[in-house]
């Protein structure tokens, strides 16, 4: 059992300050968990939330504007109801609505002044409530502190400084002197053994931190190329503890070419969080195009990894990169995306998904898009005339299909609409087009 103390609730978008409060409580030896951290692969992730919860004394929320809009705080505070919950606030904003009764017997704490120092008030507050033999003592905190400095010295200058470093263990009252600097070349010269040779896993550094050091340490060494990084991925990324964030994957995909990245998401697998926003799937797939950014989707797809409720925006960024000389894998990866996207999509976000696609391509995404029912209701004829941008000269069939899947959609239409849904129509596709409007009770007669 983890045995925490504290439960660290936040918005994924303010997780760089969350992960600092999450730092400096178990630094300071109040054992805490977040999310980002302690859920462990393969975990149910809202089973793993309302444990924690339940499991903790005292709720750290870091309220944020970010944090006031999101349903699944607030989800969390109702669960903490009957918990000490303590608000940290990182911007200058006071809780409305919900958040309002919720917090109103709460004493905020403000850590956007000065964070660092007002970061301290919080630990010591913190401190002050739990029974002090749950906390660990001074001396044991600067100890940790030490070590902490210890573990970077090993994995980051270590290997530069060419010092052999030695760790003395006691283990049943013998004393074993390892040479961790061979031990880190032996690591990294035998990929395929980097599990299997002789590993003492330090209580301070994770298996994610020593993947994370020696990709980068191959990164500068010009012996170990792309697939040699693969390798070492694949092997090691189902030990890690907690899940990669969409940040800490790019730092790993970073270290590969682009042309080899595609590759390096497939090896992430089950590594990866889940629930992953428009702007972190973009990050992860950061250098792909076309074919390659299409499979990557894919993949992320199948493997649940991207969140629903898509908005048109973040579909804007995981699509970007595909159109340009591959329109045709643009209209398959919005097929595969369509599902995540939010509802009730308007002209203008529907023009942003479309973006680069014409003729056939552009009918077929919107027909997937109607299919999933992303479409709202009641689209003007200004709307339209965006959605259907691109289906003009050329392609009047595709353009004649394209007003038949959106026609459910539109709003009663006047005489003076009908050209901005036509566009350059004309001849026997104009005649049809107005025939099913007719039909379906769009224009009058």
């Amino acid at each position: 059992m983890n045995q925490h103390k504290v439960f660290i609730s936040f918005s994924s978008k303010d997780s760089t300050l969350a992960l600092k409060i999450y730092e400096r409580l178990n630094r300071r030896g109040i054992k805490s968990w977040i999310s980002a951290k302690d859920i462990s692969p393969g975990a149910d992730y809202q089973s793993a939330i309302v444990a924690a919860i339940e499991e903790a004394e005292i709720v750290v929320l870091v309220f944020s504007s970010q944090a006031a809009g999101s349903n699944e705080i607030a989800k969390e505070l109702s669960l903490a109801s009957k918990k000490m919950v303590i608000p940290a606030r990182i911007e200058d904003i006071e809780p409305k609505d919900a958040f309002k009764y919720q917090l109103s017997n709460r004493q905020f704490i403000d850590l956007f002044d000065d964070f660092d120092r007002n970061l301290d008030d919080l630990v010591d507050k913190v401190i002050g409530i739990l029974p002090a033999d749950t906390v660990y003592t001074k001396k044991r905190d600067q100890g940790m502190i030490f070590l902490g400095k210890v573990n970077r010295l090993i994995f980051y200058y270590g290997k530069k400084l060419v010092v052999p470093i030695t760790l003395i263990l006691i283990i049943s009252g013998v004393i074993y002197s390892i040479d961790w600097q061979k031990q880190y070349d032996s690591n990294l010269s035998k990929l395929s053994n980097w599990t299997d040779s002789i590993h003492i896993p330090l209580p301070w550094s994770t298996v994610k931190d020593r993947l994370l050091a020696d990709i980068g340490e191959m990164t500068e060494d010009s012996k170990f190329n792309d697939s040699d990084k693969l390798k070492l991925m694949k092997k090691v990324l189902p030990e890690i503890e907690t899940l990669l964030s969409a940040e800490e994957a790019n730092k790993l995909l970073n270290t590969l070419n682009d042309s080899n990245r595609g590759d390096g998401i497939k090896n992430l697998g089950e590594a990866l969080a889940p629930n992953i926003n428009g702007e972190g799937v973009a990050l992860i797939l950061k250098g792909t195009s076309g074919v390659s950014r299409r499979e990557a989707i894919n993949y992320l797809k199948k493997a649940e990894k991207i969140k629903m409720d898509l908005t048109a925006k973040e579909a804007e960024m995981i699509l970007k990169g595909i159109a340009a000389g591959h329109p045709e894998k643009k209209k398959v990866a919005i097929n595969i995306i369509s599902s995540q996207l939010s509802a009730g999509l308007n002209g203008q976000d529907l023009a942003l998904i479309l973006k680069g696609l014409e003729g056939s391509n552009r009918r077929y995404a919107i027909g997937y898009l109607k299919k999933k029912d992303k479409i709202k209701m009641n689209l003007s004829a200004s709307e339209a005339e965006v959605v259907l941008k691109g289906i003009s000269s050329g392609y009047p069939e595709k353009r004649e299909e394209a007003i038949k899947i959106i026609a459910s959609q539109l709003v009663n239409l006047k005489t003076d609409d009908l050209p901005l849904i036509f566009g350059d129509m004309d001849g026997n596709e104009k005649k049809k087009v107005i025939k099913y409007l007719k039909k379906l009770g769009k224009i009058k007669v």
